[in-house]
């Protein structure tokens, strides 16, 4: 589910797009198909930076899927942050969610590099 309010979905076409630029363009027979494809629901779901992450790691729906779903569990660990210690007033729920989206995105940044070496 995406969580950012300034984000919006992913619409069909552009999954599509995301696919054709990494895996190449498809056949016009098959466009029709790839797009009524029902797993596009649940891609179109997530974070339109976590499905372009997933189709770079899966060139097949489901697996993409999967690697939404792992990507997904990723940002579930809620970092510590040490700076809560020392800080005389408690640190405000909305802090706590940038910190969370923060560091979702070094996780995702930190593994595209170390996939690039």
């Amino acid at each position: 589910m995406i969580n950012s309010a300034n984000v919006s979905a992913m619409t069909r076409d552009e999954v599509l797009s995301a696919w054709e630029s990494k895996w190449g363009k498809l056949d016009e027979k098959w466009r029709p198909q790839f797009l009524a494809d029902l797993k596009l629901s649940q891609i179109i779901e997530c974070h339109p930076d976590l499905v372009r992450e997933a189709i770079r790691r899966e060139r097949k729906l489901d697996r993409i899927i999967l690697e939404l779903d792992s990507l997904k569990r990723s940002f579930e660990t809620k970092p510590v942050r040490v700076v809560d210690h020392f800080a005389e007033d408690p640190v405000s729920e909305e802090s706590d969610e940038e910190v969370e989206d923060i560091m979702g995105w070094w996780n995702i940044a930190s593994r595209t590099f170390e996939n690039e070496d």
